[in-house]
């Protein structure tokens, strides 16, 4: 049995990035599923606004508040960007009058309104990346978990990214992880060195 994470403490305030930063295999990732309820820690507690994510009133009140940009894309090859967003909408409780536009808004801002109705399959790496921040910023959810958002771009599209991530700070929490020291200098408030768990 190996332990993947130990010890990890983490205060993050609305309003910033926190970017959790270390080479492959450090823990990154079970450090994000463990706060989004994707598996059980063994020990301690996880919580997100004071609410415990171990249990499952806890973790549906957390959900509801969560965007998530997962290590790797989950997409249907058959599905448009726009459909994966109104999906995405409707899961989010956006009323039919909101989500409209909240997509097209989304759409825009990771640059993939020309793609829109394309299916996702036929996108790119780096646009199935876009697709997938965008999907975690929509409904403006309160805490967003970027798992090494920028893998697969481009240098422009990666820039692009990076001001989206900037500029979506504002009253949430952003977790960021990155093997990329230049990403966490650019994005991160404040940056924790994780290795080996």
């Amino acid at each position: 049995r190996r332990v993947a994470v130990y010890g990890t403490w983490l205060r993050i305030i609305p309003g910033e990035c926190f970017c959790l930063l270390g080479p492959n295999g450090a823990g990154k990732t079970t450090t994000i599923k463990c706060l989004v309820g994707a598996i059980r820690p063994t020990s301690g507690e996880a919580l997100v606004y004071g609410t415990s994510v171990l249990d499952s009133p806890g973790l549906d009140a957390v959900r509801g508040v969560t965007g998530i940009c997962p290590q790797f894309d989950v997409l249907w090859g058959a599905l448009s960007g726009r459909e994966h967003l109104m999906l995405m909408a409707d899961v989010r409780g956006l009323s039919a009058g909101q989500r409209r536009g909240e997509v097209d808004r989304m759409l825009k801002q990771v640059q993939l309104e020309a793609a829109a109705d394309r299916a996702a399959g036929s996108y790119s790496g780096g646009m199935r990346r876009r697709l997938s921040v965008a999907a975690a910023l929509l409904g403006d959810p309160r805490v967003v978990y970027l798992d090494e958002p920028t893998t697969g771009m481009d240098p422009v599209s990666r820039s692009h990214v990076w001001e989206l991530i900037s500029a979506s700070k504002t009253g949430r929490c952003l977790v960021l992880t990155t093997h990329s020291m230049e990403e966490a200098e650019v994005l991160g408030d404040r940056v924790a060195v994780l290795a080996a768990g």
